[in-house]
């Protein structure tokens, strides 16, 4: 009985694939969902994705050079380590205080 059901729904619909998207929540689901995942990805995790590439190149005036080094970074770091440093200090303590000020009011 329910292989003649089976080849009914599919005889009306047309496909197995139509047969199983009319019975699936889940699969209409993800079937609406991955045009927006496309886009997501394309405009959104894809320039970040660049972004980082670039950030491991060297650049020289306009020349650009294309071998992975993290000398960039090691720059950045030499360079603004103090401001890295007392940037980290200033969120230390302010989260400190905040939790010290909202801990007792959530509690009440």
């Amino acid at each position: 009985m329910g292989a003649c059901l089976t080849a009914q729904a599919q005889a009306r619909t047309g496909s197995i694939w139509a047969g199983a998207f009319t019975r699936s929540e889940a699969l209409r689901g993800w079937t609406l969902l991955s045009p927006t995942v496309i886009v997501m990805v394309a405009g959104l995790a894809a320039p970040l994705a660049i972004m980082l590439l670039y950030s491991f190149w060297k650049q020289d005036g306009y020349v650009v050079d294309t071998t992975l080094t993290a000398h960039n970074y090691a720059y950045a770091l030499d360079r603004y380590q103090p401001i890295f440093i007392r940037s980290l200090w200033i969120s230390g303590v302010v989260t400190l205080f905040t939790v010290l000020l909202a801990y007792p009011i959530a509690y009440y």
